[in-house]
């Protein structure tokens, strides 16, 4: 694997594995602070596709170890948009694609609240599609956002798009809230031949469209 790598990264690469053999550099690399980010954190959240083999492939530092925040190297992968980091994260170093930081979001929640579509199209197929979080399910959050692209994939990765939480908040009412338009459309066309929303349970209210 060494020789296929730029003549460049070899010693570093080397380098690596000489201070993984001793305890206290490996506990340095992992508690070391890069403004207020660990340096996995800070490698993935600028791209740093070397930098993150050298820290979990080498060094060994845990890929799913939090931050202040309870996000994990994958969460700021999927902020900055980081699609290769984001890849080998999940497939070489077996990232938890449903972990949740401080605020409840899991990267696939993060993506549609943030409208990282691409990347959301990559999580979608492996993560828990019915996790609840603060936002409710992933499809919750995609019509809250006006995202109809991932209300879509939600739907083709089996989202229950009638699915009620608390009573009353199913994702055309999501919709509703967060003055998604696109959304509210595209839940009653595509998704149901209803056109209004009526009494999910006693004592809530009506949403007419």
């Amino acid at each position: 694997m060494d020789r296929l790598l730029p003549a460049r990264k070899r010693p570093l690469r080397k380098e690596a594995k000489l201070l993984a053999t001793k305890p206290w550099y490996r506990e340095f690399f992992q508690t070391t602070l890069v403004g207020s980010l660990p340096l996995l954190h800070h490698a993935a959240s600028q791209g740093a596709e070397f930098l993150c083999e050298l820290l979990i492939g080498e060094l060994h530092i845990d890929v799913n170890s939090r931050d202040s925040h309870g996000a994990t190297a994958l969460h700021y992968a999927v902020l900055e948009n980081h699609t290769v980091i984001i890849g080998k994260l999940l497939q070489n170093f077996g990232a938890d694609i449903n972990a949740r930081d401080l605020g409840d979001l899991t990267p696939l929640v993060l993506s549609i609240m943030m409208a990282k579509n691409p990347v959301m199209l990559m999580l979608v197929g492996g993560s828990s599609i019915d996790e609840e979080t603060c936002f409710g399910r992933a499809v919750h959050a995609a019509a809250f956002t006006n995202n109809p692209e991932a209300v879509h994939a939600c739907s083709e990765r089996g989202a229950d798009i009638d699915h009620v939480l608390n009573g009353f908040y199913n994702p055309l009412v999501a919709a509703v809230f967060g003055s998604s338009l696109d959304c509210v459309l595209q839940l009653l066309h595509e998704f149901s031949p209803i056109s209004q929303v009526s009494k999910l349970d006693p004592g809530s209210y009506t949403i007419e469209v």
